[in-house]
């Protein structure tokens, strides 16, 4: 009898224990609940006061979610829009894309492309369409998953972009009127026998600059689209021989106040039939060499050559820019970015950077190396291709 009543004695202290051990977890469980009820409303109240709109919609697309900021941007109130679908919220010609791309989210289980924006148009309750930019998330809960939209309106953004655009044309427009003049009376002089054969030279240097400066003007959206990297290059075969004894020429005034002489030399075992040519648009090319050689001219130690030398290597024409200065150790790790110049007046710091754009742009390269000893060398290496035309 007493070894029973032991036995039920342990029994009993056993479920004592077991309920004790219920009462603490069950504690727990509701700390926990109320810790999450907590975040909820935390983060709710966060998502309340955000500065842009967050719409949040279920599984099968429709809203759950509408924030003050939504309300301001959109005119509904939260009561006019919970439980529809984001359709009434676009024009018409998105519907069908927002459809497919929300039934691929659903598939994936996840938001596609999360986390970046992308721009496109909304409506708002009085009907006036705007432009905004949306990006994307996505979470699970208990089973479900839900949507989420971070909406900005970029009227602003955008009026400013046509106003910048407007005002670059006019200034095009502008400067198009004394250039034109510019290469006219340059054409006069290199059609003037009267003149020695140097000033003619001289007048067609001026008559090509001014060529080329026309023609970056006219492709200046161009040039923004390269910067942009959004720009695809029409390839034509481009003769660097040509185009570097012109700029050689270009720059003759800079490096004789300078006495800096300048030499090119090209690669005496290439096809001599392609004349060191690669496919590309030649005023870029002009543009990127020339900013390089300015570069150069500008660096190299007075009375010190300034050396270009084109080789082909593997596929590539490799054109090497050599003078005798030395990049400044504090810049080197960032030389290709924009505005970074070191010493020089009145240097914007872009040549380097705008360069490294045209050569990538045309599927090419810009490495360099800088040293006491030697100096430096802009290396560019450019896919090689027929130089005739």
């Amino acid at each position: 009898m007493a070894d029973y009543q032991r036995t039920l004695e342990d029994e009993i202290s056993g479920l004592k224990g077991q309920v004790a051990d219920l009462t603490r977890r069950e504690r727990h469980c509701q700390m926990l609940r109320r810790m999450l009820d907590d975040l909820r409303e935390e983060y709710l109240s966060l998502a309340q006061s955000a500065p842009d709109a967050i719409i949040a919609s279920d599984a099968k697309g429709r809203i759950v979610f509408w924030n003050q900021a939504s309300q301001n941007l959109f005119g509904y109130e939260p009561g006019e829009v919970m439980g529809q679908g984001l359709g009434f919220l676009m024009p018409e010609r998105y519907h069908a894309l927002h459809e497919r791309g929300f039934a691929r989210a659903l598939e994936a289980g996840h938001a596609l492309r999360p986390h970046l924006p992308s721009e496109c148009a909304a409506i708002r309750k009085d009907g006036t369409e705007f432009p905004i930019e949306i990006t994307h998330s996505s979470w699970s809960r208990a089973g479900d998953i839900y949507f989420a939209a971070f909406i900005r309106d970029i009227s602003e953004r955008k009026h400013y972009e046509k106003l910048r655009e407007d005002v670059e044309r006019i200034i095009r427009h502008d400067l198009k009127s004394p250039l034109l003049g510019i290469v006219g009376f340059a054409k006069l002089l290199m059609e003037d026998h009267g003149l020695p054969e140097k000033q003619r030279e001289w007048a067609r240097l001026i008559h090509d600059s001014g060529m080329q400066m026309n023609h970056l003007l006219a492709n200046s959206q161009a040039m923004l689209r390269i910067h942009q990297g959004s720009y695809r290059v029409t390839p034509r075969p481009v003769n660097l021989v040509r185009l570097l004894a012109d700029l050689g020429k270009r720059f003759e005034p800079a490096m004789r106040e300078k006495g800096v002489s300048f030499a090119c030399e090209i690669d005496p075992v290439a096809d001599p039939d392609k004349d060191c040519g690669v496919m590309g648009e030649e005023a870029f090319l002009d543009d990127m060499l020339s900013n390089l050689i300015k570069n150069a001219v500008e660096a190299s130690p007075e009375n010190e050559p300034v050396v270009v030398n084109v080789v082909h290597e593997a596929g590539h024409v490799v054109i090497d820019i050599h003078n005798r200065g030395v990049i400044p150790e504090h810049i080197r790790e960032k030389f290709f970015e924009p505005y970074v110049t070191s010493g020089k007046k009145g240097g914007t710091g872009l040549g380097a950077h705008s360069a490294l754009l045209i050569a990538k742009a045309h599927a090419g390269d810009i490495t360099f190396t800088s040293d006491e000893p030697e100096g430096t060398h802009i290396v560019v290496r450019l896919p090689e291709g027929s130089g005739q035309e």
